[in-house]
């Protein structure tokens, strides 16, 4: 984040990331905001300034308040579950049809404690059903040979299911098993008074800085653009801004190694 970058000349690079509001920061289970434009991490001091004058001492106080944001454009921005997590609402869920997937291949060999992640995923972020494991012809035991876990976006990709060797296996792995995915989601916002959710939106950049803007909520517009980029040139987006709350917090993590 600093004004300097060897590599890119200046040029800051970063993902934005947006997790439901908690107490304790290592709660927060956070989502990818993929696919954004001018991200940055802003702190106003102009604002929300206040400054006191005497006619004899002069200046006595000079404080402000800082406004904290985080601005940006959207340029995927028709995703259900996203649009619930900033605006509230409601999102209703048409599950597909259970598909089957027989021997999918994952390399010769694993490493013990090394998990490693099935292809596909339920569309509900549950357990993918009636795994079966085996190296080469034999079938492994669940909780034997291997154990599984469902990623919560911080240990894992959210939702996807994960396998974790407990044994050694030298030969082809393969996994057997049957997953649902979402058919349609659906985001339902009624022109009504609506509380805004409280949330905690964090930048990480390419070289592990993060920026964190813990209580925040969604601020201006949520447009959905469907222009004819043929016709119209370039992708608009829809612009977005993540803003504090009053006793929010910025917090800034530089990597100086």
């Amino acid at each position: 984040m600093g004004a300097v970058n060897d590599k890119h000349l200046g040029k800051y690079e970063g993902i934005l990331e947006v997790a439901p509001y908690v107490p304790n920061l290592n709660d927060a289970v956070f989502v990818r905001f993929a696919s954004v434009r001018n991200l940055k991490s802003e702190i106003d001091v102009d604002t929300n300034a206040l400054q006191i004058k005497a006619d004899d001492t002069k200046t006595i106080i000079d404080a402000f308040k800082p406004e904290n944001t985080i601005p940006g454009t959207f340029l995927e921005n028709v995703d259900a579950s996203k649009m619930q997590l900033v605006l509230g609402g409601i999102k209703t869920v048409t599950s597909g049809t259970s598909t089957s997937v027989t021997a999918e291949a994952h390399g010769t060999g694993w490493t013990v404690g090394q998990p490693f992640r099935l292809d596909n995923q339920n569309g509900d972020n549950t357990e993918v059903s009636s795994i079966v494991v085996k190296k080469g012809t034999t079938t492994l035991v669940d909780g034997t040979d291997y154990e599984t876990y469902v990623g919560d976006g911080n240990n894992g990709t959210l939702g996807a299911t994960y396998i974790t060797p407990l044994t050694v296996a030298t030969t082809a792995i393969t996994a057997s098993y049957s997953y649902t995915p979402n058919a349609s989601e659906t985001h339902t916002l009624t022109q009504e008074w609506t509380e805004k959710p409280f949330l905690i939106a964090r930048i990480t950049s390419t070289r592990g800085d993060v920026s964190t803007l813990n209580k925040c909520t969604f601020s201006g517009k949520y447009s959905l653009g469907y222009n004819d980029i043929y016709e119209a040139g370039d992708i608009a987006g829809t612009d977005f801004i993540f803003k504090g709350d009053d006793g929010s917090t910025v917090s800034t993590k530089n990597i100086t190694a």
